[in-house]
Parts: structure tokens; C-alpha cells; sequence
């Protein structure tokens, strides 16, 4: 009858419906199953016996993040399958804010919670492979938020240089220092070629210019190979006029 391979796995006593069916042509491979036959209150399937393991159904990760505007919470969002093993508290992520904006953004919390009063918007890019900022320094955010009676993207958008933040509003330019040809692929050559001959160029013109949909991930490559500078537009109160702020994100 059936082919056992593991002994004491099964108790023909407990289960002697087994003892009454056919010998088949190929027995099943019982000895992948993780199914405990000796409890007499389980009933016996040799079809689900044969599976090695259960598949778990995966989760989903949410993100609460801190984004660099006067609102007094976090907004969350959903993490994309192939960042959830990568992103942690304190990295910067890239996210959209309303309709066209686009901002970086500190992950604050993570969790397996939806939002309930609205669709949570996925993140775009991870920008950090460690964290940028530290459990303490976001703890310190928040104090000033409460202290200084402001919100804590307030507080964050101050606490990091123009460099480090990614937003619609920037520019890329290329970095006159850079000397290493040979790290980028031939796709960043060619673009680099481009952004050459340009005085700058905003996301969109380079998304356009570089024929992708993502154009964060290609920055944030770029930015690492230092090749690339990113341009912050930042209001000067005291000029009355724009200036432009230069820095590279480390």
C-alpha cells in the first residue's frame, strides 16, 4: 500500500481508510510532507501531503515618511516589492506629492498598515542604502517641531542641505571634476554627453532626453558616480531674488 519512507510518520491504526485504497502506479512522495498523519483529528490527503511547504502570501510594506512641507503629520506610502528589503527608517526616498510634485521625503515609520482615507501612492526611488538620518536625529526633529511650535517637515527640510534633497524643481548639470569615464555604462556616457552641451537640465528634460520613465533611478546613479551636480532653486528672502545653491549628494 502506501510507500512510506519516513517511519513513524504514519499510524495505519489511526488512519485504516489508507489501508483500503489501491496501490497506484507511482506512489505518492510522502516523505516531502510536513503534515502531521499521526493525529487522528487531521484528516488524511495524500494530495496536500505531497506539497513540501505552504506558501506564505506576502506583505505589503507601508512607509510613513516625512516630506519637507508645513502639514502636521507624515503621509504614507507604498513600498515598492523590489525596495522592501532595502529601505529603512531614516533613508531618503523620492515620492509624489499632489499631482505633478515630486520631493524627497525621510522614511519616519514603516509597517504593514494601509491608509484608510486615501490610495497609497508608491515610492519612486530609494535614494540611500543606509540611512541618512539617525533614530536620534528624528527624534530630535520632532522635539524641535514641538518646542519651536512648527511641523517636523519643517524642521527636516531646514536640517538637510540643498544638495540632499530631490525635488521637481531641480536641475542636474554635469560635474566639471568628474574623471571616471570608465564607471558609467554606455547609456550614462551618452547622456553625459548631452548634459554637456547643456547649461542644465530639469528631470523632465533629462526623463525626455534619456528616453526613460524613471529618470530618479539614473540620477541617483549618476549622482553616486559623481558625475552629475544637482541644482536646488532656493528663495532668498534678504536678495528678494532666486538663487541657485550647487552641492552633490553624498
Amino acid at each position: 500500500y502506501w510507500q512510506v519512507s519516513i517511519s513513524g510518520l504514519l499510524n495505519y491504526e489511526s488512519h485504516p481508510e489508507i489501508a483500503a485504497r489501491p496501490v497506484g502506479p507511482k506512489p505518492f512522495p510522502l516523505q516531502l510532507c510536513q503534515v502531521n498523519v499521526n493525529d487522528p483529528s487531521t484528516p488524511f490527503d495524500p494530495i496536500s501531503a505531497t506539497l513540501p511547504f505552504q506558501f506564505k502570501e506576502e506583505e505589503t510594506w507601508f512607509a510613513d515618511v516625512i516630506l519637507p512641507v508645513p502639514v502636521p503629520r507624515l503621509f504614507t506610502y507604498r513600498v515598492p516589492r523590489d525596495l522592501a528589503e532595502a529601505i529603512q527608517i531614516g533613508a531618503r526616498v523620492i515620492v509624489q506629492f499632489g499631482k505633478t510634485k515630486v520631493l524627497t521625503a525621510v522614511v519616519g515609520r514603516l509597517h504593514h498598515t494601509p491608509p484608510t482615507k486615501y490610495q497609497a501612492k508608491y515610492v519612486l526611488e530609494l535614494l540611500d542604502e543606509t540611512p541618512l538620518v539617525t533614530p536620534y536625529q528624528l527624534e530630535l526633529f520632532g522635539w524641535m517641531a514641538e518646542y519651536y511650535m512648527c511641523c517636523i517637515g519643517e524642521v527636516m527640510n531646514m536640517a538637510l542641505p540643498s544638495g540632499l534633497k530631490i525635488s521637481s524643481q531641480s536641475k542636474v548639470q554635469f560635474n566639471p571634476d568628474f574623471d571616471y569615464p570608465e564607471l558609467l555604462t554606455p547609456h550614462e556616457a551618452a547622456i553625459l554627453e548631452e548634459l554637456k552641451k547643456q547649461d542644465s537640465l530639469s528631470y523632465d528634460e533629462l526623463a525626455r532626453l534619456a528616453e526613460v520613465t524613471n529618470v530618479y533611478h539614473l540620477i541617483k546613479s549618476q549622482v553616486g558616480k559623481r558625475a552629475i551636480l544637482v541644482l536646488a532653486l532656493a528663495s532668498c528672502r534678504n536678495v528678494g531674488k532666486a538663487r541657485q545653491s550647487c552641492s552633490t549628494i553624498s
